[in-house]
């Protein structure tokens, strides 16, 4: 899923009003997913604890997630990403990491990782008549925005302790 529609998904959570076209089973449901995402603020990301589970919500997309779960292991803290959250397998030093790839992110010296790039370049067509100078840069482009990180790195981080909020 995109950032801008990942992000649709968080304010909608986000919001208390429900939607009058919403059939009636269209409505319960939402007020189920409100109430099991009441943490869920515009604005604001979310690092939610439950027991040893530790996940970052940041409603970011899996092109975002995927460039911050390669930055957070490579400050020792391995993550697991999706559309909406990355899985955080450190949670001991996890918030340290998510500070540190945010600063990186600030000061625009996050780089992304040459593999990645890489593995992109394959899906480019007519491959043979980009120039590879233009290549990298194409990539990136196209499959991270750096604001759309830039945005996540600005929001501030609630922490959330709870036992029933994972899927």
């Amino acid at each position: 899923m995109s950032f801008a529609l990942c992000q649709a998904v968080k304010s909608v959570l986000a919001r208390e009003c429900l939607a009058l076209y919403l059939s009636r089973r269209g409505r319960a449901r939402l007020e189920t997913l409100r109430e099991d995402h009441a943490w869920v603020k515009d604005g604001r990301t979310s690092l939610v604890r439950d027991g040893s589970s530790l996940r970052w919500w940041t409603f970011a997309g899996s092109r975002v997630n995927s460039c911050l779960a390669t930055a957070l292991t490579e400050t020792g803290c391995r993550a697991h990403f999706d559309d909406f959250a990355l899985r955080l397998e450190s949670p001991t030093n996890a918030e340290k990491s998510i500070a540190q790839i945010s600063e990186s992110i600030r000061k625009g010296t996050l780089m992304i990782v040459e593999k990645d790039l890489n593995e992109s370049v394959h899906r480019i067509k007519f491959l043979d008549c980009v120039p590879p100078a233009l290549r990298q840069s194409m990539i990136r482009v196209r499959e991270v925005r750096l604001g759309d990180c830039e945005t996540i790195a600005r929001q501030p981080v609630s922490r959330v302790r709870c036992a029933d909020h994972f899927p």
